[in-house]
């Protein structure tokens, strides 16, 4: 699994960011300045991550309505994101809240009267606040709030009111974007009860809410069922239909479309499926919109693939081709709210859940601010805000546990027992401390060792590493070299998690995503650099997205794989092999020497080339007292100098 689509629309300091990652590489890298947002995007992967995964793996929800995540003056944002699987894309997409109290509980609004509310303020009440979480798309807000709704109509209109209907009729619509289409089929009932008693059978509400019901069924695939009823529907009501209502004919059609094609009558899907299209397409120019050629694009979607599946390659390419020619006419479409980079798959909660069921991948997040240290304390396989501390105490207390286990089994079982967790894990710290140092500093043998000196009748234990000929504690070691190991460390372990979970032997070849905020964190110049192909060829399989205000570390990110974040929007960046002062300078916008220097050495070299010696003898005097004698640049000043020199002669010879 792993990220190939972003949007963050209205979040933070994002108004419409929109970005495709690299397809063929494990890779994305975000720059900027402070206050770019590269941090706010991370957290916006995060949020939605966690919010697809929690249910599955036991987190808590996501607090999506925070005024702190959506842009002032606008009270709504969102996130949509889209990730690759195995075999399929799946795509999700959450609405944000700037406004966490404008939901008024019946309590707080007694309050504010100031006495009792009558039976139709309450329903007013419960009325407005569920079109106001409908409308903002908070689905499960809406459903408490008609629910409510509903029991207090059925206690005071009673069971014949077409105002309750409506509410049942809202009450079954969310249920069916919530992906319960048992409970919306069993309210799509309370209404024909109501509707059998007050409308007629050809009036357009009945033909509404049988589609809804036409609908639950394909999702349920049930589509013999959906086909009685759609059956049922034009045998009373075809004629009223063309003549006053042709959208619910059309949608009619749609159904039969996809029904037949869910019993394999794929003839008659295309029959119908291009009677919903005539119809679709006799919309007037003038209200043609987004929402309209996305309409027109599913069904020329269908038409080609049922055609490839029958066989009939001339429709299926003509169908191709009129879908990809609507793709450029929608583009090219403004609207108020900005269309997504992919259209959000209503069965992708579905088909991720059973994704989930079968493969487990790994999902981390860590973050540069000093949050909870829970995170350390079990190896899950998706954890979100890990903190980068450099208080080893967690880990170091984990791994001591794991190998006082593993000594027990050498003593009592078998003598030469080793246990493949951890020696996966002290391959990885010995390869990647290794593969970062180069030929500097050589690391070995992760292991525990025993205090000598018992207290109170506690014997204690430390986490030890050998570097070069000395074995120290792992609390000697640096800032950096800690903060590098508890990463590696960390990723093993819950990549070993994540292998006994899927029931894999080869811990290493996990797949997922890994989140870091400020990677270049302590660490000296040499690691920045070397730190990325490091973990990308221990951890082949997984797919890092990470900030960094170093250079060093962006002059070994492969071409395609870095952003710069500006204004809100990103922008794609080729470093790799690029020195850091044209990195600094081009992608970072900053100058690799002091204002003052930099100035002086150009108005140096001007003199130098326009032959104005006594001005540049004084620059000099002036540039060897701020800078030193054996700066390069005045090396290249001297050569340049000695050319003039040997020309001048050699024209004076000459002449």
């Amino acid at each position: 699994m792993r990220i190939r689509r972003i949007q963050l629309y209205r979040f933070r300091g994002f108004d419409d960011l929109q970005l495709l990652l690299p397809k063929d590489k494990n890779l994305a890298v975000f720059i900027g300045e402070n206050g770019s947002g590269k941090t706010s995007l991370l957290e916006g992967i995060s949020m939605i991550l966690q919010d697809t995964l929690y249910k599955q793996h036991q987190y808590d929800k996501v607090q999506w309505n925070n005024p702190l995540n959506v842009q002032n003056p606008y009270q709504y944002g969102s996130i949509a994101i889209g990730l690759q699987g195995p075999k399929r894309r799946y795509d999700f997409s959450q609405s944000l809240s700037a406004n966490r109290n404008r939901f008024v509980s019946e309590d707080r609004l007694v309050l504010d009267k100031n006495r009792d509310l009558t039976e139709e303020e309450r329903m007013e009440h419960y009325k407005a606040q569920a079109k106001m979480a409908y409308d903002a798309k908070l689905y499960e807000k809406a459903l408490e709030q008609s629910l409510k709704l509903a029991t207090l109509q059925e206690n005071i209109l009673g069971f014949d009111s077409l105002d309750l209907a409506d509410t049942y009729e809202k009450i079954a619509v969310i249920f069916y974007f919530l992906h319960n289409y048992e409970n919306s089929l069993n309210y799509s009932d309370k209404i024909f009860i109501i509707q059998e008693k007050i409308l007629a059978p050809t009036d357009a509400k009945v033909t509404q809410i049988c589609i809804l019901k036409v609908a639950c069924f394909l999702r349920l695939g049930d589509a013999s069922s959906a086909i009685s009823l759609l059956n049922h529907v034009v045998k009373i009501s075809t004629i009223p239909l063309l003549e006053t209502d042709k959208s619910s004919l059309e949608g009619i059609y749609e159904c039969y479309g996809y029904a037949y094609y869910q019993v394999k009558e794929k003839r008659k899907a295309i029959e119908y499926m291009k009677k919903a299209l005539m119809l679709s397409e006799e919309i007037p120019q003038t209200e043609r919109n987004v929402k309209y050629h996305d309409n027109i694009f599913e069904k020329y979607s269908f038409l080609h693939k049922t055609f490839n599946e029958i066989g009939d390659r001339k429709n299926a390419i003509f169908y191709k081709e009129k879908a990809e020619k609507l793709r450029t006419i929608v583009s090219k479409i403004p609207s108020e709210t900005p269309d997504l980079l992919f259209n959000i798959d209503a069965d992708s909660f579905q088909h991720f859940n059973e994704y989930l069921e079968v493969w487990t991948p790994l999902v981390l997040h860590y973050s540069a601010q000093q949050t909870s240290l829970e995170n350390y304390k079990t190896a899950l396989p998706m954890a979100f805000h890990i903190p980068m501390t450099t208080d080893f105490d967690l880990i170091s207390d984990w791994f001591i546990e794991y190998e006082n286990e593993e000594n027990r089994k050498r003593l009592r079982v078998e003598t030469g027992y080793r246990s493949v967790e951890l020696e996966t894990i002290r391959e990885v710290m010995t390869r990647g401390l290794n593969l970062l140092d180069g030929e500097g500093n050589h690391f070995t043998e992760l292991q525990t060792e025993i205090d000598e000196t018992v207290k109170d009748g506690q014997v204690s234990s430390w986490l030890s590493i050998k570097k070069n000929d000395n074995r120290l504690n792992v609390k000697q070691l640096s800032d950096g070299e800690k903060r590098v190991l508890i990463l590696l460390i960390d990723i093993t372990r819950r990549l070993i998690t994540v292998a006994k979970i899927n029931k894999v032997t080869e811990f290493l070849e996990g797949t997922g995503v890994v989140l870091i905020d400020e990677i270049e964190q302590h660490l000296h110049p040499k690691w920045q650099r070397r730190l990325l192909p490091t973990l990308t060829e221990l951890f082949p399989n997984l797919q890092f997205v990470i900030t960094t205000h170093s250079p060093q570390v962006l002059s070994y990110v492969p071409n395609g794989c870095a952003f710069s974040l500006e204004n809100g929007k990103a922008y794609p960046q080729n470093t790799y092999g690029r020195d850091n002062e044209w990195i600094l300078e081009a992608i970072m916008d900053d100058v690799n020497r002091p204002v003052e220097v930099k100035a002086k050495l150009d108005d140096y070299f001007e003199a130098i080339r326009h032959d104005k010696m006594e001005i540049a003898t004084q620059l000099r005097e002036e540039l060897e007292t701020l800078i030193g004698v054996d700066e390069p640049e005045l090396i290249k000043a001297d050569i340049l100098i000695r050319r003039k020199q040997k020309s001048l002669v050699s024209n004076e010879t000459n002449s």
